[in-house]
């Protein structure tokens, strides 16, 4: 094992995110705590509404001013609470330590601008002593490894296919080599052969030492190709957490349950995935399930099950687990 590996690189500690001047309602992502180890690959899986996307905007500090904030929690990154940095110092972070990369390719790019112009926009914010022609032969370098010609630097993102617009986004989140990438459904509306490519690349990039990547996804069947563990968000809280083995054979938590059995994985018969819809009428209470459990009961309802470790190291919060001491 290298040497590091194991280091968190990422801390996140009781995130809540919430709508603002909304006294009272229930947050969006509610309490979220977890580490991003060096070396790793961390899924964070859910429907619809769940609150992944979310998350990845909150880490990144850019939910939608004035309709959304972090509300509390910390998010360290080397012994600095990114949700409390000046925006100055976030902004040189972003990019060069921790990227982002979007699923809707076609909003994340300036329609304006043509690709050598937003590309070279990164250097010039975050490298200004590289020189035009370094930062041209990285430039270069990265498009011919992402299967792109030099040629489209001078095309606009309306004029690029869907998954062509994709890979310039891959080009752009790797220009500094971030030590931390985070994909928010990172093969969206992608057809099967360009996926494959987006697999190795993120391969290709978690085989550095000390990089780690958070996967958002809705699908499983992705998130078994890298991840070592899998989070489950349902209703902006955690109610899972496990190894990818442990997951997929023997997940604990109702949601995921239902979720792994609406995923058409390899040797799993292919389901419609059901819309479970979390109720939040009565904010802070009950489990988001409750609604659609087969198994709730009228304390599933009224009170939100607790976040427990269990003897294998997962975390689940299901008040039959609590009761099973599974």
């Amino acid at each position: 094992m290298e040497e590091g590996r194991d280091a968190n690189v990422l801390s996140i500690h009781a995130l809540t995110v919430g709508a603002r001047q909304s006294a009272g309602a229930r947050p969006l992502v509610d309490s979220l705590s977890f580490e991003l180890r060096a070396g790793e690959a961390l899924g964070l899986m859910g429907g619809s509404g769940s609150g992944k996307s979310l998350t990845a905007l909150a880490l990144m500090r850019l939910l939608p001013w004035p309709y959304l904030e972090i509300q509390s929690g910390q998010i360290l990154w080397q012994d600095k609470d990114l949700s409390l940095i000046s925006d100055t110092e976030l902004a040189l972070l972003r990019g060069r330590h921790i990227a982002l990369l979007l699923q809707d390719a076609a909003t994340a790019l300036h329609p304006m601008r043509n690709v050598e112009q937003q590309l070279f926009q990164v250097f010039s914010y975050h490298a200004s002593s590289a020189s035009q022609d370094k930062s041209r032969e990285k430039i270069e370098s990265l498009l011919k490894a992402h299967g792109l010609s030099a040629k489209i630097l001078q095309a606009y993102p309306h004029e690029l296919s869907g998954g062509m617009r994709q890979r310039v986004l891959w080009v752009m989140a790797r220009l500094l080599d971030p030590e931390i990438l985070i994909a928010d459904e990172a093969t969206h509306a992608l057809d099967a052969s360009v996926q494959a490519d987006v697999i190795e690349q993120l391969r290709g990039y978690l085989e550095v030492r000390s990089r780690a990547l958070l996967l958002i996804s809705h699908d499983i069947g992705f998130l078994a190709e890298l991840c070592d563990r899998i989070m489950v968000l349902c209703g902006g809280r955690l109610v899972e957490e496990a190894s990818l083995a442990d997951l997929l054979h023997r997940p604990l938590h109702p949601y995921t349950q239902a979720l792994l059995a609406a995923a058409p994985l390899e040797g799993r018969k292919g389901q419609r995935l059901f819309r479970a819809q979390a109720s939040l009428q009565q904010p802070g209470l009950g489990c988001a399930f409750a609604s659609a459990c087969l198994h709730a009961d009228r304390r599933c309802e009224q009170e939100a099950p607790p976040l427990l470790r269990l003897a294998d190291g997962r975390r689940v919060a299901c008040h039959r687990s609590e009761e099973s001491g599974a």
